[in-house]
């Protein structure tokens, strides 16, 4: 699968479990592998059987606050639009190591653009070192400049104690880049609508 449709994907599984409009939010000391296969992702073994502390991504209804929806996650890297610096999550010293991709090579750990394309581009050849599903970017604004921190998300599910739904979440998205693009200000799925 290519990354558009992983995108398209991530949009399409996002608007099931309603959280196309949701507030997003990461612990950074959750961050990091998991073997966990279901629950809210806020607590937990880590790969192996370690202590290392499960991913907590989560999107919370804006309106209620109610959990939506949950997904494992590595941080991947940021860009700056502003200044165009990019820096790899392996680099970042001021996350948890587990927290972050370990370094990829042929992918540098710093370099500049203007272009949100190659930024996204970047993104995903981090992601596939860490074999994401997709990668979520988290938009913030840190002293009136935009930080974007791209995430790569694993089995993102529906929050709460039962996972198991009626219904189940899109598998494809029909047609391939047929649409589904996440409009929320704070985040963007869509290299393509940036």
């Amino acid at each position: 699968m290519i990354w558009d449709d992983r995108q398209d994907l991530l949009a399409a599984q996002l608007a099931f479990y309603g959280a196309t409009d949701a507030t997003f939010r990461v612990d950074l000391e959750g961050l990091g592998p998991s073997s966990r296969s279901e629950g809210d992702g806020r607590a937990g073994l880590g790969e192996l059987g370690t202590s290392a502390p499960v991913p907590a991504v989560s999107w919370e209804d804006a309106a209620t606050g109610k959990l939506v929806a949950v997904a494992d996650a590595t941080f991947l890297g940021s860009w700056i639009p502003t200044n165009g610096s990019l820096l790899a999550g392996w680099a970042n010293r001021s996350l948890p190591p587990a927290a972050v991709a370990p370094p990829v090579e042929g992918v540098p750990t710093r370099g500049t653009t203007d272009d949100s394309q190659i930024a996204w581009a970047w993104a995903f050849a981090i992601a596939e070192s860490v074999d994401a599903e997709s990668v979520y970017c988290a938009v913030a604004d840190e002293g009136g400049v935009a930080r974007w921190s791209f995430l790569g998300l694993r089995r993102l599910r529906r929050a709460g104690p039962s996972v198991l739904a009626v219904s189940s979440p899109p598998t494809a998205v029909p047609g391939g880049r047929a649409g589904a693009a996440i409009t929320a200000s704070t985040a963007s799925t869509d290299p393509a609508a940036s």
